[in-house]
């Protein structure tokens, strides 16, 4: 990963806005206000339901765990009956305000060049075969963060502006945290809560 390609597929994202507003562009300010990594820590996998092994699956190396990376990382914080001590691996892409979702993407795709594809020229360049569904609320709908013990559909016109609220299963708590100090090390005076878990972190055996 790279800051420029951070930026890049950031602004992807709202490529509808192109046309109406120059809001976002390269505006690496505008990204770190909005962007957002949910991962987890060393902590919730080390005392995860399977321990350091439940890691194989968080794909991220220390290689590219990037420093400018830690001006998005969030908390992974499960928020499911039953899920509290379990790693995810779907990958989960959404833009909200506050707990509204304009839309959300449940896919295999990771937050990588190969996944998402980069320009060549003029040529969008895509390396892996992904799969993944993309949820979109209906017309006068609103699509709310919710719990999955919470998953239900209301009708509720005193607080939300539409007449329909869907009450949409995710997978961490909303909002996410934030970590603190992202890329200090483990022997630093620091708290490894804090740690963004990488394989590096594996125990050799």
């Amino acid at each position: 990963l790279t800051e420029d390609w951070i930026c890049e597929f950031r602004s992807s994202l709202e490529a509808h806005k192109s046309h109406n507003s120059n809001k976002h562009g390269n505006n690496k300010k505008g990204i770190y206000d909005e962007f957002e990594i949910v991962w987890p820590t060393v902590d919730f996998v080390a005392h995860s339901i399977d321990g350091y092994s439940s890691g194989s699956s968080l794909c991220l190396s220390g290689k590219n765990n990037k420093k400018f990376l830690s001006k998005f990382y969030r908390k992974y914080v499960p928020n499911q009956i039953g899920r509290h001590n379990i790693p995810p691996h779907i990958k989960t892409y959404t833009k909200r305000v506050d707990n509204i979702l304009s839309w959300v993407c449940l896919t295999s795709a990771n937050l990588s060049k190969a996944a998402w594809g980069s320009m060549s020229g003029d040529s969008l360049v895509i390396r892996h075969f992904e799969i993944g569904v993309l949820f979109l609320p209906p017309k006068h709908t609103s699509l709310v963060a919710s719990s999955l013990a919470k998953v239900s559909t209301r009708t509720d016109t005193s607080y939300y502006l539409n007449e329909l609220t869907i009450l949409f299963p995710m997978p961490y708590s909303i909002p996410p945290p934030p970590f603190e100090n992202a890329h200090q090390k483990e022997n630093d005076n620091h708290n490894e809560k804090d740690i963004p878990w990488t394989w590096d972190h594996m125990p050799l055996i």
